[in-house]
């Protein structure tokens, strides 16, 4: 059976799986979590989120993450992963 075909994340982008992909998504269905993006994961967990790229002097290209939720505390310390 094809779960990935069924899904919901399939019906949203219209992706379709082939190859080893299928394989891995209809045989290790552990975390579905794994084929969603960090910005709707943050969603799905009512955060809200914005995206930032910063370029470091020496070129890097960095995507940043600023999260937060509505029921924060005003000046609540800034959290680096």
């Amino acid at each position: 059976m094809n779960y990935w075909k069924n899904s919901k994340k399939a019906k949203e982008t219209g992706v379709e799986l082939t190859g080893y992909d299928r394989f891995a998504y209809n045989n290790h269905k552990a975390d579905n979590d794994a084929w969603y993006s960090f910005n709707d994961l943050a969603k799905n967990q009512g955060l809200n989120q914005e995206s930032f790229e910063v370029i470091t002097e020496d070129g890097y290209k960095l995507n940043v993450q600023h999260v937060w939720s509505d029921d924060m505390q005003q000046g609540a310390p800034a959290v680096f992963f």
